[in-house]
């Protein structure tokens, strides 16, 4: 019955506006946990007492959406003609995070040459274009546009015709927004479309914290997990309120604009057992849900494997075959490829 309850309540806590209950609005990120030891009881109870199968299967039916959400299952489709080819991807720094920064940087850029993506949505990506000179030089070689808001490039086949940042509560340093949005109209293949590039609230968790924490990985003390567990909790509930905000923007944002079609992608920072995803999802599609399998984390660093790199769309369009990228390892994010087709 505890298996059962926390269930529910990690689906009950996307419902809720972090703003007002900041601490169960993380709940969440349990859902993995439970959800594996409903499972074992499935699996357990026909051997010990049959007539008690029934709770498991209980408990999971009703959460069955969201289990689809974290661990979809669908099918390869041969891609039909005139798709649209979109990679978002948390390039950090175009190999930031790479022991070889330069070589970092290289392999980056060979992967989205060889990627021959329609779209590119990249976020944390603050870098000189002096730096990126051979890759810039031939992305107007091929007729690409390209547009950058804080660390977010955009770079598309596509016309833009207009852009427009969007503004909303979000961490600053130095008087510098950490956190960003900005939409864009493109013009694919005859018809306006709403794309919106997104990085939402870092959950801010610094360099030695995560390293404290991976340390309890290995050699667990009760103490020290318990410290460790304090700090990224008040950390995450401070980033939660503002992502909430978040996302209640870009759902106004898709109500301003309603009647085109939109993309909506980035760096969400949220799995899809929050309020921010299922905020997004209740006026627009999950790509990865819709076409993706298996849980597929896009967040790679050890300890924190979790999907939080998201693509939604409107009604107007079908995906197909979205899956994370883990052949490119100069980010701590892996890219997020999917195929779109007007319907």
């Amino acid at each position: 019955m505890l298996a059962a309850i926390g269930l529910w309540l990690c689906c009950i806590s996307t419902w809720v506006e972090p703003v007002s209950w900041p601490n169960f609005s993380i709940i969440g990120l349990a859902f993995p946990a439970f959800l594996l030891a409903d499972l074992c009881f499935l699996l357990v109870w026909p051997f010990i007492n049959w007539r008690r199968t029934w709770i498991p299967l209980a408990t999971i039916a009703p959460c069955m959406s969201y289990v689809l959400d974290y661990f979809p299952v669908s099918a390869n489709h041969e891609l039909p003609d005139g798709c649209v080819k979109i990679i978002t991807w948390n390039a950090a720094g175009f190999g930031f995070h790479y022991e070889d920064q330069q070589e970092g940087k290289r392999l980056t850029i060979e992967y989205l040459k060889k990627s021959e993506a329609d779209i590119i949505c990249l976020q944390e990506s603050s870098i000189w274009e002096e730096e990126i000179r051979e890759y810039t030089d031939y992305l107007d070689s091929i007729g690409f546009q390209r547009d950058r808001y804080m660390g977010n490039y955009l770079f598309t086949r596509y016309p833009i015709l207009e852009s427009d940042t969007l503004c909303y509560d979000t961490h600053t340093e130095n008087g510098i927004r950490g956190n960003g949005s900005k939409w864009y109209k493109l013009l694919i293949d005859g018809d306006t479309v709403l794309l919106v590039n997104n990085h939402l609230e870092s959950n801010c968790l610094r360099k030695e914290i995560k390293e404290k924490y991976v340390e309890n990985l290995d050699q667990p003390k009760y103490e020290q997990l318990k410290e460790s567990g304090r700090s990224i909790g008040s950390l995450l509930r401070k980033s939660t309120i503002l992502r909430g905000q978040q996302a209640d923007s870009l759902v106004l944002l898709t109500k301003r604009f309603e009647g085109l079609p939109i993309i909506m992608c980035g760096d969400m920072n949220d799995t899809p057992i929050s309020y921010t995803y299922q905020r997004l999802k209740s006026v627009l599609k999950s790509a990865f849900r819709e076409s993706g399998n298996g849980v597929s984390v896009s967040f790679n660093e050890r300890g924190f494997w979790v999907r939080i790199d998201h693509l939604f769309v409107s009604k107007e369009w079908k995906t197909f075959n979205t899956y994370i990228d883990n052949s490119i390892r100069t980010s701590d994010h892996y890219p997020l490829v999917s195929w779109l087709k007007m319907e």
